[in-house]
């Protein structure tokens, strides 16, 4: 049986079209230490698995938070915010 040959690491171009951000922004994050990456021969490279780690991470911190205890949903916010501006529109007219 051979041994598992490792993947290939990535470009920050290749990780930004899976990401779906600009070029920049990979860059920007891994210098931040958002972004696991590692630098070889002065290039930024990426392991396929860790980037694969922290979309599922990324997914993991995304889920839904409650709303803040005295904060009115949105749309009753919305139709508040709608009435003010009305009036102050009827009122200025």
């Amino acid at each position: 049986m051979k041994p598992k040959r490792p993947r290939p690491l990535m470009k920050p171009g290749e990780v930004a079209h899976v990401l779906g951000v600009h070029v920049e922004v990979v860059r920007r994050w891994w210098r931040q230490g958002r972004l696991p990456g590692l630098k070889i021969g002065g290039q930024m490279r990426f392991k396929p698995e860790d980037l694969e780690d922290w979309i599922e991470e990324q997914k993991a911190d995304s889920r839904p938070r409650p709303p803040l205890r005295g904060t009115p949903p949105m749309s009753e916010a919305y139709q508040t915010a709608r009435k003010t501006l009305g009036t102050l529109l009827d009122t200025a007219g």
